[in-house]
């Protein structure tokens, strides 16, 4: 059984990928800006910077796949670098150590 980490995970191709994950049996966690009660769920924004919440969802486990499926809706080119690219290197840092070597 595999465990994978959907950012976005819960609109648009980023459910469709969550739910694909959890129909060939993998433990999906989502994490987005929306308020869902799944208990595998945790309201995140991207932009803050704050992966805090995001570990205490994963409780340690490893994970073998992380996935970023979110979107910036703005018109800011500062903030799309920010949640494009800042926001996703400082949560694969975060995760990096519980990250399972698939070779």
């Amino acid at each position: 059984m595999s465990t994978s980490i959907v950012i976005g995970g819960t609109r648009g191709i980023g459910q469709v990928i969550t739910d694909s994950l959890t129909q060939r049996g993998d433990v999906v966690y989502t994490a987005s800006r929306r308020t869902l009660q799944n208990t595998n769920h945790i309201d995140f924004d991207i932009s803050s910077g704050k992966v805090d919440s995001l570990l205490t969802l994963i409780d340690g486990k490893k994970i073998n796949y992380l996935i970023f499926t979110h979107r910036y809706r703005g018109f800011d080119w500062d903030e799309e670098f920010n949640i494009s690219v800042k926001g996703i290197d400082i949560i694969v840092n975060a995760l990096n150590k519980m990250m399972k070597l698939l070779w």
